[in-house]
């Protein structure tokens, strides 16, 4: 054994080459020994062709990194560019400029600059330009320019420029430009350019262009164009083209189209409220503007 501060590699045919590549140190092991420990450097191309090893186990996973070449089928295009870390992650026709990380991550038909981080996150056909964050997140079929961030959160065809952030968001058949966000938001066939923001807000077949903000918010059956603001607003089947703005702090629904339900309002005599400042309100039905009179 080496004393301290001794090189075991001074003189030798191979120091000049350990210097290059792993840059030796010797260190006390805080006892009686001495252990070598090195620092990976000057390396211009790793190739891993079977496990990594940590300790002594195989950590198991797998690393390709392909460099952006210039595609001899097509001299104007490049290939390559892409990183995938994680077993069969990256493993099948994926894109330039792609990023897979995690067991089974982008596996099959990844598309052009899409990014999938976690265990099976982008697994099949994650589209060009789509991103799918958390435990098979964008799992199926995540559309172009998609944004999933979660566990399962738009798990299974969600639509082009579609986002779902939170637990099982946007989960299945999420609208295209469709807006989820909170857990079990926008869980089951989200209308297009839907907005859902809430624990289980716009849950199960929200409609087109409808809104949902709040828990539990436009949950079922919210209809097209529909807006639900308030905890458990149209909870229930909320009609197309209605209102519901809720401060009960219980379930208030609409199932009338074309009507504004809206609770608490404070009620009070017509002498009170007169001589309070209060003025009869007025509604236009064709611009829909609310006013009141002067006098």
């Amino acid at each position: 054994m080496p004393g301290a501060g001794n090189d075991p590699f001074s003189g030798s045919s191979i120091q000049n080459v350990l210097q290059h590549t792993i840059s030796p140190k010797i260190v006390t092991d805080g006892s009686t020994g001495y252990v070598v420990k090195a620092d990976l450097i000057n390396i211009d191309n790793v190739y891993i062709t079977g496990y990594v090893y940590r300790n002594g186990s195989s950590i198991n996973k797998y690393i390709s990194i392909l460099p952006t070449t210039t595609d001899t089928n097509s001299p104007s295009s490049t290939v390559g560019g892409s990183v995938a870390i994680g077993e069969s992650s990256g493993d099948t026709t994926h894109g330039v400029f792609t990023t897979s990380l995690g067991s089974g991550a982008g596996q099959d038909n990844q598309g052009i600059s899409a990014v999938a981080i976690g265990c099976s996150a982008g697994n099949i056909t994650q589209n060009a330009g789509a991103v799918a964050v958390g435990y098979t997140a964008g799992e199926s079929n995540q559309g172009t320019g998609a944004i999933a961030i979660g566990y399962a959160s738009g798990n299974s065809n969600q639509g082009l420029d579609a986002i779902a952030v939170g637990v099982s968001a946007g989960f299945g058949a999420q609208g295209t430009n469709a807006v989820a966000i909170g857990k079990s938001a926008g869980i089951t066939t989200q209308g297009t350019n839907a907005v859902a923001v809430g624990y289980a807000a716009g849950s199960t077949g929200q409609g087109s262009n409808a809104v949902a903000i709040g828990y539990a918010a436009g949950s079922t059956g919210q209809g097209s164009n529909a807006v639900a603001i308030g905890n458990q607003a149209g909870v229930t089947n909320q009609a197309s083209n209605s209102i519901v703005i809720n401060a009960t702090g219980t379930a208030l629904d609409n199932t009338v189209t074309g009507t504004c339900v809206v609770k608490p309002l404070r009620g009070d005599t017509t002498a009170t409220l007169t001589g309070g400042g209060f003025a009869a309100l007025f509604y236009n039905h064709t611009t829909g503007e609310l006013c009141y009179s002067t006098g």
